[in-house]
Parts: C-alpha cells; sequence; structure tokens
C-alpha cells in the first residue's frame, strides 16, 4: 500500500510540475504596448481582438475583467502574458494572451 502510495504522489507531481510552463511576458507590466481592439465578428466564430502594430491578433482569455476596453475601434496600452494556446473556432488569432494591463490611449 505505501508503495502505491509513494507511486502516486510522484505520478501527481510530475502532472503538477509538467503542466506549469513559464508564460511569455510581453512587456513591462506597465502598459507600454500600443495596440487596437477590431471587431471580427465577420468572420466565423471570431469577436473582438486585440491587433498590434505589427500585425499580431491577440486573442485575451480574460476579456470579463476588462469590459471598459472590449468596444471595438478603441485604441489602448497594454501589458499582456501569452499563454497556452487553445482550441477556436475563429483561427486567425496569433495568440491567445492575459491582459494583465490596460488603459484607453488617449
Amino acid at each position: 500500500m505505501r508503495k502505491a502510495m509513494t507511486c502516486f504522489v510522484m505520478f501527481a507531481l510530475f502532472v503538477a510540475f509538467s503542466a506549469c510552463k513559464a508564460s511569455k511576458a510581453n512587456a513591462s507590466g506597465n502598459c507600454d504596448i500600443e495596440a487596437e481592439v477590431k471587431d471580427f465578428s465577420q468572420l466565423d466564430g471570431c469577436n473582438l481582438l486585440i491587433v498590434t502594430p505589427d500585425g499580431k491578433k491577440l486573442s485575451p482569455i480574460n476579456w470579463d475583467q476588462w469590459e471598459s476596453i472590449a468596444k471595438a475601434d478603441l485604441a489602448i496600452n497594454l501589458s499582456y502574458k501569452e499563454v497556452e494556446p487553445r482550441m477556436s473556432i475563429c483561427m486567425t488569432e496569433s495568440a491567445f494572451i492575459e491582459i494583465t494591463c490596460a488603459s484607453i490611449r488617449k
């Protein structure tokens, strides 16, 4: 029984640590990336995406926390972390992100 418990604990630790991959930070955390919120609802399965000046289309996983910037044609500054790719019907996004800082650009 003890051997089985040891194996289970080792397996659980292996799974836990292998699932924790460092996400890439793409900003210093002070909203220094300029971007624009664009409406892609004309494409099947798409909605709002954040488009950077270099053309990356970013799909935030935490729009619900940033409702103040979730409006089409809005110029914003943001910081974000890339997260693991997810299933998407839209298929036009360059990356999935978690917004860490956002503000409306004046």
